[in-house]
């Protein structure tokens, strides 16, 4: 069919027409053909390749994974992109990074704003480039984040992909940026005037160790010590544990309320080191880390404005002794637990001399993951497994949480019922049993599992991926 007598069909049998081209990409060149097909064909090609969402006329999501890149090409000539609520990138293909990451900055560019921005890195990507090479894209990175940052952004994630297991690491030039082969040269790009300038960023998730790799390491600096974040999240399983104390002996925030750090080789005494420089941390969440000696204590002005604590028992029955007295505002803790039987009974025995402290709070939440199918047999719990006030710490359990983070496999409705029935049982005090995000459970929906629930449980309230349904 010729261009005019597309032209000549009405919008509703256009959309029609396109909606069965089995192969989404000749909508793109279809868009470019004149405006009235810009704005049929092109939106349609982005849903159908899953990176675009509407949420509105002036509002988006926009996601790219690694093996879509290409779509940048076209994301770059939309005449109708407003603002993104989220976008997210993933750079992995070392073929393709230059031309990437400036797309990317093209697409950004031409955003009215952006809310939120994820950008994913392979963890070796700078290995495949010479010197001169990896300065050049670190520079082409820092370009685009500012950009970002001039487009009203207020919250920013590094990370990095789960699909690349095994990736080729440099040591040297990834982790610890120190390396003799590597010489920085006098003058590396940091941040804008127009980012500094809008100072909007509130949350920065550091989950990869690109930030601080040479080239970004200038850039990064900047950021935390001139931005008011309330919320900072590190997650860097690889890097050095030298690299990590000099990050967290410069890092000084006045506006920090929420830290985070988890699967992170620091030293305690660092960790320790930064909590006393930053009294007004309300939330804490620390998961994954070297635990301190009980003879180790915290400076006198750490967590003194301490609301929610989050960590496994080990750290939580730390942090509960070295507390003296508990600070006032200090509400609820989150203590992140196991699979089986054994593994909580450890927990409750770690946290036994602070059984006292413990029953002062408001809020116990105990967490755990629900396994796949094939782990369920050995991880429910014992009958008759019930915690005691007279000897228990987790008799104060107030709050049990279970999450599917690892639960890949759908689990057929009444076996996840009698998993959760038989360890909420254990807990006399129980008031809310919550499920996170189901996942990969979508074979039954909400109303089965609170039916369910309901029929087993006598619990005031269920949460349900985030919805409250209180007994009432």
């Amino acid at each position: 069919m010729q261009v005019d007598g597309l032209l000549s069909l009405p919008n509703e049998l256009l959309l029609h027409i396109f909606a069965h081209f089995d192969d989404p990409y000749p909508l793109f060149p279809l868009s470019s053909l004149c405006r009235r097909l810009h704005f049929i064909a092109l939106p349609l090609y982005l849903e159908r390749t899953g990176v675009y969402e509407a949420l509105s006329p002036a509002l988006s999501n926009i996601s790219i994974r690694a093996e879509q890149t290409g779509v940048l090409a076209a994301l770059q000539t939309a005449l109708f992109l407003g603002k993104a609520h989220n976008l997210t990138c993933t750079f992995i293909h070392p073929q393709s990074r230059f031309s990437d990451i400036a797309r990317y900055r093209r697409l950004v560019s031409i955003l009215d704003g952006v809310r939120v921005a994820t950008l994913v890195f392979d963890p070796s990507t700078f290995d495949e480039y010479s010197e001169g090479l990896r300065w050049r894209y670190g520079l082409d990175v820092v370009h685009a984040l500012n950009t970002v940052l001039e487009k009203s952004c207020t919250e920013l994630t590094f990370g990095t992909p789960n699909a690349v297991p095994g990736s080729r690491v440099s040591r040297r030039h990834r982790i610890n940026g120190n390396a003799r082969s590597v010489k920085q040269p006098q003058s590396s790009a940091s941040l804008s005037p127009g980012a500094l300038h809008k100072r909007l960023l509130t949350g920065l998730h550091l989950h990869s160790e690109i930030p601080f790799c040479p080239q970004l390491r200038t850039w990064t600096t900047a950021v935390l010590h001139s931005f008011p974040l309330s919320t900072l999240s590190i997650w860097m399983p690889n890097a050095e544990t030298e690299l990590l104390g000099t990050i967290f002996s410069e890092i000084e925030i006045p506006t920090l309320c929420r830290l985070t750090v988890r699967q992170t080789r620091l030293k305690p005494a660092s960790l320790h080191s930064f909590l006393g420089r930053h009294p007004q941390l309300t939330h804490l969440h620390l998961e994954k880390l070297f635990v301190p000696s009980p003879q180790e204590r915290l400076p006198p002005t750490a967590l003194q404005s301490l609301v929610s604590l989050i960590a496994e028992p080990i750290h939580t029955a730390y942090l509960l002794h070295v507390l003296d007295p508990l600070p006032s505002s200090f509400a609820s803790i989150r203590i992140l637990g196991h699979l089986t039987t054994v593994d909580v009974q450890a927990a409750d025995a770690a946290l036994h001399h602070v059984r006292s402290r413990i029953a002062q709070l408001a809020r116990i939440t105990l967490t755990l993951p629900v396994p796949d199918m094939h782990g369920l047999p050995t991880a429910a719990p014992d009958t008759g497994l019930c915690f005691e006030e007279a000897e228990s710490a987790l008799y104060f359990v107030s709050h049990l949480e279970f999450t599917f983070g690892d639960c890949t496999t759908p689990i057929p409705l009444f076996k996840l019922l009698d998993y959760v029935a038989k360890w909420s049982a254990a807990f006399p005090l129980l008031r809310v049993v919550e499920l996170g995000q189901l996942g990969n459970q979508e074979k039954y929906s909400e109303e089965d599992v609170v039916l369910g629930l309901r029929k087993c449980l006598e619990v005031e309230t269920l949460v349900l991926n985030g919805r409250a349904f209180s007994r009432d």
